[in-house]
């Protein structure tokens, strides 16, 4: 995501001020993270209804749905949309959720501003218990058994979408346009910002948004979205829904090298798979494939965990360095959701602590520059 060897720079957390009722407002923006009125039922209104859902996901022929969101703030969204989703009967398809955000909230904050909402206590509980830290790049959170995939970019949405896009595939089946309001986050609402949706949207996709003005609407129209105005929520008279043009789907170009691109979308998923090793790496390939319904057969001449993958002690760990490279970012990114994942593991009770590790930390410094 950034120049190769420019310096790591933090993420810049969310400057908040909080109200008398304990919503946070934007101190940077001068603006709200949600409606005073009812944040729940603003967000239920703008984008879980403006993008017909849960009733899309009733009738939703695939496998997976695909949410992408321009702002994540304090998580409402995801939080509604993850409930919303656990009320349907199963079979449902499984959900995934990208959502950028150049200023996150720290954890503390983000506690402190769920809090209002104890109706969302399960759901929030499971995202604070994994919420990454302000690292830049993308964080991914499997929920839900892996049924809901949460990725968190912390990151300009001007960088995040078309990193997106370099990978030439088309993801999103909706979209959640939630920055701040035009006039005071202009960059989010920028022409290539909304172009840069058009060629990340599958046929069909649609987007919600709070606002109507009259250049974001503009811009969504010329980037191939049918655009309806539709009534706003509370004091609010007005809000934007649409979907894409079905003559304006168009894949993103690939610009990524062809081992950081996703698949092409054409075949259909499978519902079989072999895998070849029952090693570490085997044994977690599996795992994978069997959360997305493949049903998986595992070979191996030996037994499980056995070659290098049977030592019977070993460390995860990551080489850092003050300057992004591709690998270095990729060691990073990689590194933080192993971290994420054994820990679930060991909440989970799959894993024991004492018995089969432990979550201890370990750092080890270089003493000579020579070896940075």
């Amino acid at each position: 995501m950034k120049p190769s060897n420019s310096p790591w720079q933090p993420v810049t957390p969310a400057a908040l001020q909080w109200s008398s009722t304990g919503a946070p407002r934007s101190a940077r923006f001068g603006d709200i993270y949600y409606s005073d009125e009812d944040g729940l039922e603003e967000s239920r209104h703008v984008f879980l209804r403006g993008n017909d859902l849960p009733a899309r996901w009733r009738a939703w022929p695939g496998g997976h749905f695909c949410i992408a969101e321009t702002g994540f703030g304090t998580g409402l969204n995801f939080l509604l949309t993850w409930q919303a989703w656990l009320a349907l009967p199963a079979p449902r398809p499984r959900l995934h959720y990208l959502s950028c955000e150049q200023f996150p909230l720290q954890r503390d904050d983000l506690a402190r501003a769920l809090a209002c909402w104890p109706q969302l206590a399960p759901v929030a509980g499971e995202l604070l218990r994994h919420y990454p830290g302000l690292v830049p790049g993308q964080h991914r959170l499997l929920l839900q058994g892996g049924q809901v995939t949460l990725d968190l970019w912390w990151a300009d949405v001007n960088t995040a979408l078309p990193d997106l896009q370099g990978r030439g595939l088309p993801l999103v089946d909706a979209w959640y346009l939630d920055g701040f309001a035009p006039a005071r986050n202009e960059s989010m609402w920028r022409p290539g910002v909304l172009e840069a949706v058009a060629r990340l949207s599958r046929p069909g996709a649609t987007f919600a948004t709070f606002t109507a003005a009259g250049a974001v609407r503009r811009q969504l129209a010329a980037a191939g979205f049918t655009v309806t105005k539709t009534p706003g929520f509370g004091r609010k008279r007005e809000c934007l829904r649409g979907r894409l043009d079905s003559t304006a789907a168009t894949a993103p170009p690939v610009l990524e090298p062809a081992w950081d691109r996703g698949a092409t979308g054409a075949a259909a998923a499978p519902e079989r798979a072999i895998v070849l090793g029952a090693g570490l790496a085997g044994c977690t390939v599996a795992a994978a494939l069997a959360r997305r319904g493949v049903a998986v057969t595992l070979l191996d001449q030996g037994g499980l965990a056995e070659g290098a993958s049977g030592n019977p002690q070993g460390i995860l760990y990551t080489r850092l360095s003050p300057r992004h490279s591709p690998l270095v970012d990729f060691a990073v990114q990689s590194f933080s959701f192993a971290a994420t994942f054994y820990s679930q593991l060991f909440a989970a009770g799959a894993l024991l602590p004492g018995r089969d590790g432990d979550l201890c930390g370990s750092f080890h410094q270089q003493p000579h520059d020579a070896g940075l």
